[in-house]
């Protein structure tokens, strides 16, 4: 990417000016950190999302009316999530009034539903939320595994009750949201006999998909969290309902991909992590429904001796949909499928 690189030194010189910081530097930085995220997976990213942050933190949230700018930082706040759960939340900068009031009015703008903008006000509060208390609830996972297999003596903090409490909020938020939207013809439910979900969801904006599917997937996050520690305690008692309040979860989040693959978002990164997360608690049906589909885009391509593209096989795709569940149950580390071209020649 040359130009990519020619970005990053025009970027920097403005950066040491003093006029940094404006929008028009935040709209070129925005879209860098969009190249970084589907091209750069190194050290170098993690620098710039730091930079990004002091950017957004020094020009402060969007006045009234302004647009753009609330916007930019809606385009921020999505690239930057998993950058506030690494540092504890700490670096969140968008965690004040101004900012959730002006996120949540330029989402209700943007799909002409004002109703919604004290939903999605609860929405962004819980995001921040998550952000903060998921790095908690992760090293008390982690120091729980340790002491129950011997490996420490120091007992590991609690989060039975924070676990519950987020998992109530979750769920409140994505019902009462799901229920709005289907009120303000923002989301269409359908029959889907062919496929094994049963239904099929259909929203008027690619935008509107991807916001839904943010909050659903904080909620399996949650959920799969709250597996996580029951199992570690050997916690027998609600395992039954609490795997099928995962499973029912999943199941929203899989009647979104006929919508999804019409539109080319399976590639994007937070419905192919949305959907990949959850595939572990498919069954053989759907499993082999959701590789049907995969198998036919572009990102799960290979290339043949003739240079032609090719469908990789089923069982290497399975493997990159199992290592990202894996890495969302808090198995292994995250997965972002590359394409694989052929060395023969």
């Amino acid at each position: 990417m040359p130009a990519y690189g020619k970005a990053i030194h025009s970027l920097a010189h403005t950066l040491e000016s003093d006029k940094a910081y404006t929008v028009d530097t935040l709209a070129a930085v925005t879209v860098i950190q969009q190249a970084e995220l589907y091209f750069d997976q190194g050290n170098s990213r993690l620098q710039h999302e730091t930079g990004f942050v002091a950017l957004f933190s020094g020009i402060g949230p969007p006045k009234p009316g302004d647009k753009l700018h609330a916007r930019l930082g809606m385009a921020a706040y999505v690239l930057l999530l998993p950058h506030w759960i690494a540092s504890g939340g700490g670096t969140n900068v968008f965690d004040t009034p101004e900012w959730i009031s002006a996120f949540a009015g330029s989402v209700a703008d943007y799909l002409k539903a004002e109703k919604l903008k004290p939903l999605l006000e609860d929405g962004f509060v819980f995001y921040n939320t998550l952000c903060t208390r998921l790095p908690q609830i992760l090293q008390a996972i982690e120091a729980a595994s340790a002491y129950s297999l011997g490996l420490t003596t120091s007992r590991p903090y609690d989060v039975t009750r924070l676990l519950q409490g987020l998992a109530d909020k979750s769920g409140q938020a994505c019902s009462e949201f799901l229920k709005k939207m289907k009120e303000n013809n923002l989301l269409k439910e359908e029959e889907d006999p062919a496929s094994p979900f049963g239904l099929k969801y259909w929203v008027p904006t690619p935008f509107s998909s991807q916001f839904l599917l943010g909050l659903l997937t904080a909620r399996l996050i949650i959920l799969l969290a709250s597996l996580k520690w029951n199992s570690i305690h050997k916690n027998s008692e609600n395992a039954a309902a609490l795997y099928s309040t995962l499973r029912a979860a999943c199941l929203t989040i899989w009647r979104f991909i006929p919508f999804l693959r019409d539109h080319d978002l399976l590639t994007v990164p937070l419905p192919w992590q949305s959907i990949s997360s959850a595939f572990a608690f498919a069954n053989a049906r759907e499993k082999d429904y959701m590789l049907g589909v995969f198998e036919n885009l572009d990102l799960f391509q290979t290339t043949n001796n003739d240079r032609r593209k090719v469908p990789r096989s089923r069982a290497s795709i399975e493997k990159e949909m199992n290592r990202q569940a894996g890495f969302m149950s808090m198995q292994q580390s995250p997965s972002i499928p590359q394409k694989v071209h052929s060395t023969a020649r």
